[in-house]
């Protein structure tokens, strides 16, 4: 928003460029004790290791190019340095210093703003300076400015010190005046919560890394009584890295993510015909937990196809509904079929379409563990979906959620035998992996499941991936809930593309307790969260002699498939 833009809307005209203060800003920071004791120190421990001659780094709000100078110090070379900043005389400054970076004079707020692919994006002290609409600009900038993979660090003024401890001031948003410490007119600042800082990053579709309140150390008091003291009383900065999602970048999206990684159009319409056939007693499920009424307002999430929402109507015919899902296909497929209902794409990653507070019943089934996946296994995107609905739901409305559930205690090591004589067992791995997963043994398909299943790879199951290996009579020992995904797997046979497909996702990413921390989380009351456990047959594939597959713990007692192993937890969330 331009500084015309906001004084047209009623803001005051203040200064976010540093426009007239270019001189006594430069003096300042020549000295600077925020710089020197807690803003480089946060460089130097998050920043400095992502970095190496080749790495290409953006600096975001370059200013006179004292982040440049830094990362030309730590071994990025200058040509791989790009600088914006809407300061033409911060500009000239940092290209006279360091003539081999380039510089683009410009908004990273600007939507048209074109810059070269980037590793590492930078952005110091920058971000108070946007309101709402130009931080979400500037965020999906930087996003798009990023290679998959790449990591976006940025610092702003701590909002706890900005109020200076005030908590009556902290849920406030908006402009305020800040007076520089260098003197001068005031700066524009759009004051926010850190709350708001890490939704904006998580509704970018970034992965959230770190978070960082650098203060300065007790040794600083030495150097500079007077500057430790104003510094000290509160956090005086806010740090947060974050990486680009390597999934979301290319896929349709959230809800919909194992049928976006399907090939053929015959294992799409398998799938789709696997989750709707239950849709009537999952319409019977939601009318016994929610009880909507006439004249209600139902949302359901994650609708697909919209079986489940029809037989809601029909079950209750004045009640008022409609279906979101992510995926444009799934949306024109419904209305289609369904014509009288309404139907939308929406992402709830992103913010649903709704205002606050005007839905009374949303329904959220099997979705939340694919938002889990595909935004890279993360919890935070699953809180902030839970937000986004919290927010829209009325006082007194609900949240009924149906979604695979790991066991309890999930780290407990079992023992799972597996046979060879019920199936093909391929000699070599390039076998294992060519053939029909249907035609396999138990073991063998074991074998391959430990093989490709990618969520194996990540950091915090590396402890799960050490026990992957087979014992002379072909039995492993391995955690409960790996045992679980193998459970659940070995049902998606029918085609190798569906098999494959359901390699990349973790099918239970909860346990009833850690969701019902993450629902506590979204802002739902303790006593207000109510969820159960069952085991449903037809979905997970109940254990028989054919199968070739026993459970027991390490003393060799056998495990019941039904009572260790419930293939869903059944929620209700209510809005007090």
């Amino acid at each position: 928003m331009s500084q015309e833009d906001r004084v047209s809307r009623g803001v005051p005209r203040l200064n976010n460029t540093y426009s007239g203060q270019e001189e006594r800003y430069i003096g300042f920071i020549q000295s600077s004790f925020s710089w020197e004791y807690f803003e480089k120190p946060a460089y130097d421990r998050l920043v400095n290791p992502l970095l190496n001659h080749s790495t290409r780094v953006l600096d975001a709000g370059c200013g006179p190019g004292r982040i440049v100078g830094y990362l030309s110090s730590h071994g990025v070379q200058e040509q791989n340095i790009t600088a914006i900043d809407p300061n033409e005389q911060f500009l000239s400054i940092a290209r006279q210093n360091y003539p081999e970076a380039s510089y683009i004079l410009g908004s990273i707020a600007d939507s048209e703003l074109h810059v070269q692919p980037c590793d590492v994006i930078t952005c110091s002290m920058v971000l108070q300076h946007l309101d709402d609409n130009e931080l979400k600009q500037a965020l999906e900038n930087f996003n798009n400015w990023l290679t998959p993979g790449g990591t976006l660090f940025f610092m702003v003024s701590h909002p706890v010190w900005t109020v200076r401890g005030d908590i009556s001031k902290y849920s406030s948003k908006g402009w305020i005046a800040q007076e520089p410490p260098w003197g001068g007119d005031p700066l524009g600042h759009y004051y926010r919560s850190v709350s708001d800082y890490l939704n904006a990053v998580l509704q970018a579709q970034f992965s959230i890394t770190g978070i960082a309140e650098p203060v300065a150390p007790p040794e600083s008091k030495n150097i500079n009584p007077d500057d430790y003291i104003y510094y000290a009383k509160f956090p005086p900065r806010l740090a947060i890295t974050a990486k680009k999602d390597n999934i979301s970048a290319d896929r349709e999206g959230l809800s919909s993510g194992t049928a976006k990684n399907m090939t053929k159009q015959e294992t799409v319409s398998l799938y789709i015909g696997n989750l709707n056939r239950d849709a009537y007693s999952k319409a019977a499920m939601v009318l016994e937990y929610a009880q909507p009424q006439e004249g209600q307002f139902l949302v359901d999430v994650g609708c697909m196809t919209g079986e489940v929402l029809s037989r809601l109507k029909a079950m209750v015919p004045g009640l008022q509904v409609e279906g979101v899902d992510v995926n444009q296909g799934f949306i024109d497929q419904a209305r289609k079929q369904f014509p009288e209902l309404r139907f939308q794409q929406g992402d709830l990653s992103k913010g649903l379409p709704h205002e606050n507070e005007v839905v009374d019943t949303f329904t959220v089934l099997s979705v939340l563990h694919e938002i889990y996946t595909y935004n890279g296994f993360s919890t935070m995107y699953v809180i902030a979906a839970m937000k986004e609905m919290h927010r829209a739901l009325k006082q007194g409305g609900k949240i009924v959620i149906r979604e695979p559930v790991m066991p309890t205690r999930p780290d407990e090591v079992l023992r799972i035998s597996l046979s060879k004589d019920n199936g093909v067992n391929p000699a070599t791995e390039e076998d294992l992996l060519r053939a029909h997963p249907k035609h396999l043994s138990a073991r063998s398909m074991m074998r391959r499941f430990l093989l490709q299943y990618e969520p194996l790879a990540l950091p915090q199951n590396q402890q799960a991936a050490n026990h992957t290996i087979e014992a002379e009579d072909g039995s492993y020992e391995l955690p409960a809930w790996l045992v679980g995904e193998f459970l659940r797997k070995r049902t998606f046979t029918d085609t190798r593309d569906l098999w494959n497909s359901e390699m990349r996702e973790q099918n239970a990413a909860f346990t009833s307790n850690v969701f019902a921390m993450i629902a506590e989380e979204a802002g739902f009351n303790q006593a207000n969260i109510s969820i159960r456990e069952a085991f449903e047959e037809n979905f997970y594939g109940e254990l028989t002699e054919e199968d070739g597959i026993r459970i027991t713990d390490l003393g060799n007692n056998t495990i019941n498939q039904r009572d260790r192993f419930p293939s869903h937890l059944y929620a209700v969330l209510e809005k007090m």
